[in-house]
């Protein structure tokens, strides 16, 4: 959220954060960008352009929600093809990083020549399998990883 703010004002966008409880109280802003995180949210203003910008948990989104917003930004090239079937407001915005704010500070005890950083939720992750069937040295950092590839390859839960 503080990168997205930050990229706005660098195009001469005025922005803020507001959280959830404070969200439909703004009163001088054009447009409303939702990040959406485990809960739906509805915004209750409709004279402004509703953005909804989804990056995980893509089965928790219903139709009634994406019917809320005006445009919906989606992170997954995929399930934004999937849900364009359905809906025109949908549009694929891949996740962006912030360099400045996450950059590699070397440090010896992370060091691996292939790394992953993601949970195994719905099985093993396609790039993962790719890297495996490869013959690839991965080291995986992630939840529910047990029991899905071998423990050689799981290096951890967290990743700082």
């Amino acid at each position: 959220g503080l990168d997205l703010i930050s990229g706005l004002k660098e195009v001469g966008c005025s922005a803020r954060i507001d959280y959830a409880e404070d969200f439909n109280k703004s009163a001088n802003e054009n447009i409303n960008i939702v990040m959406r995180g485990l809960k739906p949210f509805f915004p209750k203003d409709h004279s402004k352009l509703n953005v909804l910008y989804i990056i995980s948990r893509f089965n928790t989104i219903s139709d009634y929600e994406i019917s809320r917003y005006d445009c919906v930004l989606v992170g997954s090239e995929t399930i934004a093809q999937q849900m364009q079937k359905k809906h025109k407001n949908v549009l694929f915005v891949p996740q962006f990083t912030n360099t400045d704010r996450f950059f590699p500070e070397y440090d010896a005890r992370y060091a691996h020549d292939v790394l992953f950083v993601g949970n195994a939720y719905a099985g093993v992750r396609p790039v993962v399998k790719m890297a495996l069937e490869s013959g690839l040295d991965i080291s995986v950092f992630g939840n529910f990883w047990n029991g899905k590839i071998e423990d050689k390859y799981i290096k951890g839960i967290y990743l700082f």
